[in-house]
């Protein structure tokens, strides 16, 4: 029992964040439409505008705002737009207010506020935005062209123009279907990957912007590499419309608009029938199976894309009636190359054969150096996992299984260059951590290769790449879901980055929805993808389980799959504020869920249709699918009926509270057997308990039996599927029981995260699509998945500690954040940061002293490289928790419970576990102890994956050291959590504060 608690508060001042001497600083990191300079190309009149603020003081409030856009860079006035001084504490997503904005046009703008006590800041350092097309008429006399029919691959298109006066700006606006790459005078313009995004083309076609003023001169040359992409016939056909897609797979729509010196502007070059095509060196380019690349013909076109190339003999391009869909401006980061990895080993399995590791699986490909005689063929085949049983046998090769009909290969074959080649593929990417290279002349080594991991270049959210706790299986867990689901943002949210597949399946994103949006800034990624689920909306409300609709799922959509819908647009209003997006989609999303009402039969929920429901479940047998198809239609109107409360539609409101309140009634009638529901399964209870369905006659017993499923009288376990998992820990965390969240978080033994990564027989270094990948398949079994990944939302906000506060943050005027201090006994200390919309948030919190709990994969995973190499467990009481003064428990093999209520399984125990920890670490203040059957022997030959949990006591009584860290503007309400109980200590806004508490 907490007896008494000391608390001492001091200001200090927040590292890395600007702090001015006297009053406002001048507002940072200003963002258009959510991108940041220089992405800011709009096909949007009214933009929005949001920005961050900084002051010297603790507790300054936003007051008001002055924003000026005009189209002179100095800035001496707002010509476009000057709001004036707003009277305001919102300074995010801003909408536009002033003069009309014109089409492909440059403009600026800066910002200033003024704080609760009269303070005006500096204004802000100028930002740049440029307009795109707002009007489809402006494409009207642009043709879309291709390749003549004699050309059946991947063209080179090209033509040569000139500028006769001089140009003050020049834009390329162009969609190159399915890929591209442009040139100007043999330069590549832009360094984006996989271009344009991915879109349904009949509705829609992304096109890209480039500033190309510094590359065009008098006389020029402009190219075109066409990739195939999504546009392959043969595998992304029609679905349940036709036609989804035009006869030509590989077209271009392009405009160069040049603004001259003299105030002109004009189309210098457009897609016409005056450009001409040659076959490319690109000699098959597949999503799926790879591309093959002939350097010889790269070198008999060698300078195809510069002024004065013999294209004679080349044929002349051919206008065609293109893609019917809406032209429309890529509104989000563009796929990059984010990271270049180096191979940590290489070896051959058989003569002239090499295989290489990457140490990490990802998306991408692969860079190659060579120097071979002209006509040698190198070929790069990809894959996550060796060769082993029950595959095969464990000899050093590659396990291909899991692509299914994905051949996964890039083939190179050589010009002869004296100097060497640098080879790459152009329109492809590969989920992988191996390489089979065969044919390479000579002895490859890892100066030759290197993968090019690249994704949607959204920015991480703070320290998500590396978060830091005292649990190594949580944090081994967090990294895993970071790596996978960057794998997996391809402008879309694609299901899996390495088979036949790679789609935009809906139940996958919207599960992971939320722990993307604290891992990643995913705001103008997910406008994009709403915008996508929108064009795929038929007039009845209906969506299908994969958008784009393409290949796979059907129409409507399982309820599980399309809840992605409005459950995205909840989570950028949860987590980023957005409101605007929920106005703009409110009646889309009115329309889906009376759609998803029409489906209920008149048996009622109990047949409500469903596809899939609770995907993969661990163990035994699966939930009801109507059962799952009810409760995400229930979360989708509690959802629905929030937004429309802020937005004070009282009307549905109304309506929207009466629908709930009979769809808990109907669902109790449907799945309740007198004392669980449907079969009785974890997910069975975790979903209507999570929503607070069942009656409270009924709940306590229920959440007994809920919890005696997981660990009754043996380690903790998860039985469930995807959508059970995500709320069983949601909701184990809402009732208190975070400890017993943990348990499951960290388990190591079958089935749980941990065993992904801390087996050793394909330790992961994602997160795998079944919880028993290393044994099952080969079909659908993919090991670099997400949909597994809605944890990692569990564990930066509940475990962690930082969370939005109130169910949803819009309308405080500020965020408003729940900060969490040791939530658990299971964890001692914790490092988060995250980036709300109006600033950063940072907790790092440290509980010495008292009782402390520690436990440790046994540590045998070579093959998982990017796992700490721990040596042991470490046992620290913390500098001010005296030192070990008791061996509460300790046992090496499967001993299973929670810091302060553990035991141990009887077929895999050490004998004298207490003994051994208590000769080594009595009367230290830490002290580290081994974990694997080196030092302990091995108490189960049989068990895959055995672990090591010590709780001891400390000489000093509980202190909890914490350091807390607001922006302006944002607002956390902290707590300490002690033994269950839980302490509001104070409201934060702006700066930095340091808490020390003692316990006894």
């Amino acid at each position: 029992m907490c007896r008494k608690m000391l608390t001492r508060f001091f200001l200090c001042l927040l590292a890395g964040n600007a702090v001015y001497a006297d009053g406002p600083g001048p507002p940072i990191k200003l963002k258009c439409n959510h991108l940041a300079s220089p992405l800011m190309v709009l096909d949007d009149p009214r933009p929005t505008f949001s920005w961050r603020l900084t002051h010297s003081e603790r507790s300054a409030v936003p007051a008001a705002y002055q924003i000026l856009v005009s189209i002179y860079s100095d800035m001496h006035i707002g010509d476009m737009w000057d709001s004036g001084m707003v009277t305001s504490r919102i300074f995010y997503n801003i909408e536009y207010n002033g003069e009309q904005l014109q089409e492909a046009s440059q403009y600026f703008w800066k910002v200033r506020w003024r704080d609760d006590s009269g303070r005006v800041s500096a204004f802000s350092e100028v930002a740049r935005f440029d307009t795109a097309f707002f009007s489809q008429d402006a494409w009207k006399d642009v043709s879309w062209i291709t390749a003549p029919p004699s050309i059946p691959a991947t063209p080179y298109l090209r033509r040569e123009f000139n500028v006769s006066e001089k140009i003050k700006k020049a834009t390329a606006f162009v969609a190159g279907l399915g890929y591209f790459q442009l040139f100007l005078n043999g330069q590549r313009i832009g360094d984006d990957v996989l271009t344009p995004g991915w879109t349904r083309y009949d509705e829609r076609v992304l096109y890209m912007t480039y500033d190309v003023t510094k590359h065009v001169t008098v006389e020029n040359a402009i190219g075109v590499l066409l990739g195939l992409g999504w546009r392959d016939t043969k595998l992304f056909g029609s679905h349940d419309k036709v036609p989804q897609q035009d006869m030509h797979e590989r077209v271009l729509r392009l405009q160069l608009l040049v603004e001259t010196e003299g105030g002109g502007r004009m189309v210098v070059v457009k897609s016409d029938d005056q450009w001409k095509a040659a076959l490319s060196a690109v000699v098959s380019d597949s999503v799926y199976n790879g591309e093959t690349w002939n350097a010889e013909v790269a070198a008999k076109n060698k300078g195809w894309n510069v002024l004065g190339f013999n294209d004679i003999h080349w044929m002349h391009a051919i206008p065609v009636p293109g893609p019917t869909g809406n032209m429309s401006a890529q509104m989000m980061p563009a796929v990059k190359v984010t990271e270049i990895i180096d191979p940590v080993d290489i070896w051959q399995p058989k003569p002239g054969v090499f295989v290489v590791d990457f140490g990490q699986n990802l998306a991408g490909f692969c860079r190659l150096k060579v120097k071979g005689i002209a006509g040698t063929k190198v070929t790069l085949r990809h894959a996550e996992v060796l060769m082993h049983p029950p595959y095969g046998p464990r000899n050093g090769s590659l396990y291909f299984g899991n692509l299914r009909s994905a051949m996964a290969t890039d083939i190179f074959t050589l010009s002869g260059d004296e100097e060497g080649e640098e080879l790459q593929p152009h329109f492809t990417y590969h989920g992988y951590r191996y390489v089979e290279v065969s044919g390479f002349p000579g002895m490859l080594t890892s100066a030759d290769i290197q993968m090019l991991h690249f994704h949607t270049n959204v920015s991480s959210n703070s320290n998500a790449n590396s978060p830091t706790s005292s649990s190594l299986v949580v944090d081994a867990i967090q990294a895993n879901v970071v790596r996978g689901q960057r794998s997996n943002l391809m402008s879309v949210p694609t299901d899996c980055p390495q088979r036949d597949e790679r789609l935009g399946w809906m139940g996958d994103s919207g599960l992971s929805s939320d722990s993307m949006a604290v891992n990643f800034d995913m705001h103008a990624f997910y406008l994009n993808f709403l915008r996508n689920i929108v064009d795929e909306q038929n007039a009845d409300g209906s969506i299908p389980d994969v958008v784009p609709f393409y290949r796979y799922g059907g129409r409507p959509a399982d309820p599980s799959w399309s809840a992605a819908f409005p459950q995205i647009v909840w989570v950028l209003f949860h987590y980023y504020g957005d409101l605007l997006t929920a106005i703009k989609y409110y009646s889309n999303i009115k329309l889906y869920l009376d759609n998803l009402h029409s489906q209920i039969p008149k048996q009622g929920l109990s047949h409500m249709p469903g596809s899939y429901g609770d995907w993969v479940p661990a163990k035994g047998a699966k939930v009801s699918s109507s059962l799952t198809s009810s409760f995400s239609y229930m979360l989708n109107v509690q959802q629905f009926r929030a937004i429309a409360e802020i937005l004070a539609n009282e009307d549905d409101v109304t309506s929207l509270t009466h629908l709930i309140d009979s769809l808990k009634q109907q669902f109790h009638q449907s799945f309740w057997k007198g004392d669980h529901y449907d079969n009785g399964c974890q997910t069975s209870a975790a979903l209507p308990l999570y929503l607070k369905i069942t009656p409270e006659a009924e709940r306590r017993n229920l959440t007994l039996r809920l919890l005696n499923d997981i660990a009754s009288d043996g380690p903790a376990l998860i039985t469930t599927g995807i959508i059970g998992v995500k709320f069983l820990m949601l909701w184990l965390s809402d009732i208190g029981r975070t400890d017993i969240a943990l348990q499951l978080a960290e388990q190591v033994v079958y089935p749980s995260w941990g065993r992904m990564i801390f087996n050793n027989v394909e330790p992961a270094t994602a997160i795998w699509e079944l919880w028993n990948s290393d044994s099952s398949g080969p079909g659908m079994n993919s090991r670099n998945h997400h949909m597994f990944s809605s944890v990692s939302g569990w564990i930066r906000t509940e475990l962690l500690g930082i969370k939005p506060s109130n169910g949803y943050m819009f309308g405080y005027g500020s965020e408003v954040v729940d900060l969490y201090i040791a939530r658990t006994l299971g964890l001692s200390r914790a490092n988060v940061r995250y980036d709300v919309p109006q600033g950063l948030v940072t907790l790092t919190w440290q509980r010495s002293g008292g009782v402390q709990c520690a436990k440790v994969p046994e540590n045998k995973s070579p093959l998982n490289l990017n796992l700490p190499q721990h040596t042991g467990l470490l046992l620290d009481c913390g500098a001010d928790g005296g030192v070990i003064s008791k061996i509460d428990f300790a046992d090496f093999g499967l001993p299973f419970g929670y810091c302060g209520s553990f035991g141990v399984e009887d077929k895999c125990t050490s004998a004298n576990a207490t003994d051994i920890v208590s000769k080594l670490c009595l009367g230290k203040q830490n002290c580290t102890v081994m974990s694997g059957v080196d030092f302990w022997g091995d108490p189960c030959p049989g068990m895959e994956q055995k672990h090591l949990f010590v709780q001891v006591s400390c000489s000093k009584a509980i202190s909890i050291s914490a350091e807390v860290s607001v922006s302006v503007g944002v607002t956390a309400n902290v707590y300490l959590y002690l033994y269950g109980l839980r302490a509001e200590l104070f409201a934060l806004s702006c700066c930095t504060i340091m808490i020390n508490c003692v316990i006894w």
